[in-house]
């Protein structure tokens, strides 16, 4: 196999591959799935689709999915550190371009929904409603 001497020319190679996959059509209709993003998680998920048994595994895989220890006493949860970050680069990497598609009303409900359920102020409203009673 003959390697292509300029990044350009790898950039060319990996989209035409990605372009000959038989799962290109899925995961190019994703929004805002360009060739390069979709190459890339293509490449870190693989093409076998029974290794991860649902899309929990994936996330977990990916390190989105929190990790919860609980005991009698107490509840944390806490963020993963072991990951395959290039996976998770590609999962920032594709949110971030969705984002900057958006037009500025749904921009703002979007950040909106971000700050809700990722930075959490303990005395803001939202949190208060969703705290049981």
């Amino acid at each position: 196999m003959r390697f292509p001497a300029s990044a350009g020319a790898l950039e060319d190679a990996a989209i035409a591959a990605f372009r000959a996959h038989p799962d290109h059509e899925v995961i190019s209709s994703f929004p805002e799935s360009a060739d390069l993003t979709g190459a890339r998680l293509l490449g870190e998920m693989g093409d076998d689709r029974i290794r991860f048994a649902d899309a929990r595994a994936l996330k977990v895989y990916a390190g989105a999915a929190p990790i919860t220890r609980a005991d009698g006493r107490s509840h944390t949860v806490v963020h993963r550190r072991v990951k395959n970050q290039r996976l998770a680069t590609v999962g920032y990497v594709w949110a971030f371009a969705f984002r900057r598609a958006l037009n500025y009303p749904e921009r703002t409900k979007a950040d909106l929904l971000i700050r809700r359920f990722w930075v959490r102020d303990p005395g803001s409203p939202s949190d208060v409603a969703d705290r049981a009673p």
